[in-house]
């Protein structure tokens, strides 16, 4: 159980400091005599825009690693019948 709450404070820091590198959030404070003020500005619409923007970049990647892998259908089927060279299809006696 103490992991896991690690696990969660972790992700929880691992949030606030890519939002506010990304300017997802925004912090200030003000002080006036006797008193002080903290407050803490999100901005929805870089969030929306800037997870859209990550998955068309992934779908965009994902394309082009499935370009890369997906065989030539230019190139002939290989003959899987014959043995490789030096081998011989009878085992030795």
């Amino acid at each position: 159980m103490r992991n896991f709450l690690g696990f969660l404070v972790m992700v929880a820091i691992v949030v606030l400091a890519l939002g506010y590198y990304l300017d997802w959030f925004k912090f200030s404070s003000s002080n006036s005599g006797n008193t002080s003020s903290y407050q803490m500005q999100v901005d929805k619409s870089k969030i929306e825009t800037d997870t859209d923007k990550a998955k068309q970049k992934l779908q965009d990647t994902a394309k082009d690693v499935k370009e890369r892998f997906k065989p030539a259908s230019s190139e002939p089927a290989k003959d899987n019948s014959s043995p490789p060279p030096g081998k011989s299809e009878t085992a030795p006696k």
